[in-house]
C-alpha cells in the first residue's frame, strides 16, 4: 500500500459522522484534571480496541508541578517491526485541555481525526499489504510545555530507535482542525508566523484574514541548524545584544582528560572554522560546557599579564636544564600542601605551592618547551563586561544531567530583553535532567478489597 494511496483512502473513506459522534460523546467536555482525563483515555482506548489495536498507557512525571501525566499509545506493526529495516510513521494529537474549556477544537478535533485514521488504516490492512509501522499517540499535558510529547520521545521513541535501529519517516500532529470562520479579520497570525511562513502570511493578508482554511506545516528534511549547538550559542547571545567570546571551546571529558577529542566552539574565527570538526554527541558522554558572552566585540586580547594556571602536557617530554625548573616540575608531580593529590592532567595554580616565587621561576622553562600549557589571562576592551557560565553535563538517555557548576536562578534577574526565537524557546523548554520515575500504585479490584 503506497503512501499516496493511503492518503487518498483517508480522504475518501473517512466517516465524518463517526468523528462527529466521538466529538459529541467524549471530546466536548473539559479534560483538564485527572478525573476528566481518565474518562477521555478510557474512551480513546475503547475506540482503538474496537479496530483491533491494543493500547498502552505511558505515565510520566511533570517536573515543575510533580503531577503524573499519561499518554495513550497504540502500534500498528509492520512486517519489519523491531528491526533495522522498519520505518515508522507517527500519527498524534493531544487530548488534554486548558481548565474550563470543552476542548472541541483544541483538541478534540485532532483526537477524532487520529482515531478515524486508525479505523481507516486498520480496515485497509485487511485488503492490502503494508510495509511500515504506524504509531498512534495521544499526548497529555500539551498545555504544560508539551510535557507529554517530550516524555514520549525521551522515554519511548528514542530508546526504541536506539535498540532496534528503526527509522521514523514522518510525524503528523493533528491540532485545532475545526476552527472555521468565513468573516474578515477572524484569523490572527501568531508571533513569528510571518517569518516562518511568508507565503501563507501573504495569502492570509490577501484573503482579508478569514479563518476559513486549515494550515499544514511541515519539514521536508532534518534541519541541521536545530542540532547545531554552537549556532544556538550565537543566536542566544544575539537575542540579548551580546557577542560570544571568539573561539571559546567546550570539551568532552574523558578519564583523566579534560580536553577530550570532541570539541564545541563558539563564535569561531575564519581559521578555526576549518580546524574544529563537526561532532556527533552520543549518550553517556560528559562535557565541560564553557560559555562566555561579552557586551563588546568578543575578541579579548593578551595584555602580557602572567598567568598562574597551567596544565601538564602529557604528550611532551624534555630534559630540563635549569635546577629550579627540575625541582619545580618534580613538585608538580608530587603531593603538596599536605593534600594527597597529584596534578596529573588536571590544571593547577602556582599559588598552591609553598614557595610561589621559586615556582614562578621554574615554570618559565617548562612552558617554553611545552611541558606545561598555560591558561592565558585575556582582556576585553575597557568598559565592557564579560559573563561566564560553566557546567559539567552528562548526556543521559532521557535528558541532560548537570552534575557540576554554579546554580542559576533566572527568576532572580530581570531584563527588558528575552529569547523570542521560536526554535530557541523549544530548546529551552526541553528537559535538562532525567526524570525520576514514580511508581503509580494500582488500586485493588473491589472484590479483592471485600475479601
Amino acid at each position: 500500500m503506497s503512501q499516496k494511496f493511503a492518503v487518498h483512502a483517508l480522504i475518501t473513506i473517512a466517516d465524518v459522522d463517526r468523528m462527529k459522534h466521538d466529538l459529541s460523546k467524549f471530546l466536548s467536555i473539559s479534560r483538564h484534571n485527572e478525573t476528566e482525563k481518565s474518562v477521555a483515555r478510557a474512551a480513546i482506548k475503547r475506540a482503538l480496541e474496537a479496530v483491533g489495536l491494543n493500547s498502552m498507557t505511558h505515565t510520566f512525571i511533570h517536573e515543575e508541578s510533580n503531577e503524573i501525566g499519561a499518554n495513550v499509545i497504540a502500534v500498528q506493526k509492520g512486517p519489519y517491526f523491531g528491526t533495522g529495516n522498519d520505518k515508522m510513521l507517527i500519527l498524534s494529537a493531544n487530548y488534554d485541555t486548558v481548565e474550563g474549556s470543552p476542548g472541541v477544537d483544541d483538541n478534540g478535533s485532532g483526537v477524532a481525526a487520529v482515531l478515524e485514521a486508525a479505523r481507516v488504516l486498520s480496515t485497509l490492512d485487511n485488503l492490502y499489504s503494508r510495509q511500515n509501522t504506524i504509531v498512534y499517540v495521544f499526548f497529555d499535558m500539551k498545555h504544560k510545555a508539551l510535557a507529554g510529547s517530550h516524555a514520549f520521545v525521551e522515554d519511548v521513541l528514542l530508546p526504541l530507535m536506539e535498540r532496534t535501529n528503526t527509522k521514523v519517516i514522518g510525524t503528523v500532529i493533528a491540532d485545532g482542525l475545526l476552527h472555521f470562520d468565513p468573516f474578515p479579520a477572524s484569523q490572527a497570525m501568531p508571533p513569528e508566523f510571518e517569518s516562518f511562513f511568508p507565503e501563507a502570511a501573504q495569502l492570509l493578508h490577501e484573503h482579508s484574514h478569514m479563518g476559513d482554511f486549515i494550515q499544514i506545516s511541515s519539514r521536508n528534511d532534518v534541519d541541521e541548524e536545530l542540532c547545531d549547538i554552537a549556532k544556538n550559542f550565537d543566536k542566544t547571545a544575539a537575542e540579548f545584544g551580546l557577542t560570544p567570546i571568539e573561539n571559546m571551546l567546550s570539551h568532552q571529558l574523558e578519564r583523566n582528560e579534560i580536553d577530550g577529542e570532541k570539541k564545541i566552539i563558539q563564535n569561531s574565527g575564519e581559521k578555526q572554522k576549518g580546524e574544529v570538526e563537526k561532532i556527533k554527541i552520543d549518550k553517556h558522554e560528559a562535557y565541560a560546557i564553557d560559555i562566555l558572552f561579552s557586551t563588546g566585540k568578543g575578541q579579548p586580547k593578551d595584555m602580557d599579564t602572567r598567568t598562574t594556571v597551567y596544565k601538564k602536557n602529557e604528550a611532551v617530554t624534555y630534559q630540563l636544564k635549569m635546577k629550579a625548573s627540575r625541582v619545580f616540575f618534580s613538585d608538580v608531580n608530587k603531593q603538596y600542601l599536605n593534600v594527597k593529590f597529584q596534578h596529573g592532567p588536571m590544571p593547577f595554580s602556582l599559588r598552591g605551592f609553598e614557595e610561589e616565587v621559586k615556582a614562578k621561576m621554574g615554570v618559565v622553562e617548562c612552558e617554553k618547551y611545552g611541558l606545561l600549557t598555560p591558561y592565558p589571562v585575556l582582556y576585553e576592551k575597557e568598559g565592557e563586561l564579560v559573563a561566564q557560565f560553566k557546567a559539567t553535563v552528562l548526556v543521559m538517555p532521557n535528558g541532560l544531567l548537570k552534575i557540576a557548576g554554579l546554580p542559576f536562578d533566572s527568576d532572580t534577574y530581570q531584563s527588558e530583553l528575552s529569547v523570542k526565537d521560536a526554535e530557541l524557546q523549544t530548546v529551552l523548554k526541553s528537559a535538562l535532567k532525567p526524570k525520576k520515575k514514580k511508581e503509580v500504585k494500582k488500586e485493588e479490584p473491589a472484590a479483592a478489597k471485600k475479601a
